[in-house]
């Protein structure tokens, strides 16, 4: 189980990612076009619709960056 402020219910653990990221096979988020970086794991990804899945394939959450221009 993860970790939360007292009086809160904990969220899912980091290890439990996989199993998170399961609960999103069917959805997709659309990303503008251009290359994207994952700030929390670094992976690579590019514009289009995107599986929520694979962005929380490996943690919980993803934090995308596109360089300008």
């Amino acid at each position: 189980a993860g970790v939360g402020m007292p009086g809160t219910t904990p969220g899912p653990a980091v290890g439990d990612a996989h199993a998170l990221a399961g609960a999103w096979t069917d959805t997709t988020v659309p990303l503008p076009p251009g290359t994207w970086t994952d700030l929390v794991t670094a992976a690579v990804v590019a514009g289009g619709d995107v599986s929520v899945a694979d962005l929380l394939g490996r943690f919980p959450v993803a934090l995308l960056e596109r360089p300008p221009g």
